[in-house]
Order: structure tokens, then sequence, then C-alpha cells
């Protein structure tokens, strides 16, 4: 057999795969996914803003990289531990460097 694999577009669609799918789609949806104004929105919005902010306090080359690096993990700590953290924080700065 020359292919001899199953991914994304030669997978199976089974009962399993369908419930996946509805649990996947109905947790971004319930995270604001196709929605006007959902928390995923404004999370992403008002992390922006501060992303925006830190770049522009910055005087000569950045590497954006660690920017936004802490602007996705913010992102996803609003979700998790249900606050931001700031970007100039040791623990923050630490559990990044960590990852």
């Amino acid at each position: 057999m020359l292919l001899s694999f199953t991914g994304v577009a030669c997978c199976s669609v089974d009962n399993h795969w369908k419930e996946q799918r509805r649990f996947i789609l109905r947790t971004l949806r319930n995270f604001g996914m196709g929605k006007c104004q959902g928390m995923l929105k404004d999370a992403i919005t008002s992390e922006a803003k501060c992303v925006v902010e830190a770049l522009a306090e910055v005087k000569g080359p950045v590497d954006p990289d660690e920017i936004l690096s802490k602007a996705v993990c913010n992102i996803i700590s609003q979700f998790v531990f249900g606050r931001r953290f700031e970007y100039e924080n040791e623990k923050f700065k630490q559990f990044i460097a960590d990852l």
C-alpha cells in the first residue's frame, strides 16, 4: 500500500471522532469562539493593548518572541487561573523560562 498512514484528510468518521469534535466545538463556543462578544475575544483584546504598551516602553531593539510568549501565557492564565500577570513579575518570568 502506497499510503499507510491516516491523518485528518484520510481518517474515518466514526462516533468517537464525532463526539470529540462536538466536545471541542462546544468548549470553544463557551470560551467565546463564534460569538461577537466572548471571553476569548475580550482576553485577546485586553492583552493586545498590554503588548502595545510594553512595546512602546522599550528603547532600542526588542525581541518580539519574549513579549508575545508572555501575552499568550497571560491569555491562557486568564482562563486557567482567572488572572493575568504583569510582564515584569519575577515568578511569571521564571514560569515562562521553565517552559
